[in-house]
């Protein structure tokens, strides 16, 4: 592929938006594995049209999503109930990640300044003095 001499191709492949899609069924036996899972019958697969099955799948998603978040805030339950008084407590979402959540980042630590030995000794010698 030639481009044009002064410009300068991009490295990424695909942009941002592209990434973020859904990502899209690449031949029809995934489609049939997917359309079973679901609980379509082969006829009621060939009848329906694209949205329609895009949208039975979008439902069949939520629906699993709200099985994982009953079990998962019953075994946080379960393990609220029988931890110790000084364990803390933890959350449903502490226990396991559902498909499309994204993980909880951590606070950051505060950054501390380096400092030299000699800062350290006159640090000390301020405090030592009140």
């Amino acid at each position: 592929m030639r481009t044009h001499p002064k410009r300068k191709q991009s490295g990424r492949k695909t942009t941002r938006a592209a990434a973020r899609r859904k990502p899209r069924y690449t031949d029809w036996e995934s489609l049939q594995e997917t359309a079973y899972e679901v609980g379509l019958r082969p006829g009621e697969f060939w009848e329906i049209t694209p949205a329609e099955f895009d949208r039975m799948v979008a439902g069949y998603l939520r629906r699993t999503n709200k099985e994982g978040v009953y079990f998962r805030e019953l075994y946080a339950l379960l393990y609220n109930i029988n931890r110790g008084e000084k364990s803390p407590a933890i959350e449903g979402a502490d226990v396991m990640r559902l498909p499309g959540e994204k993980k909880k980042r951590a606070a950051a630590a505060p950054k501390l300044k380096k400092r030299s030995e000699a800062e350290w000794a006159e640090l000390v010698s301020r405090i030592a003095k009140s």
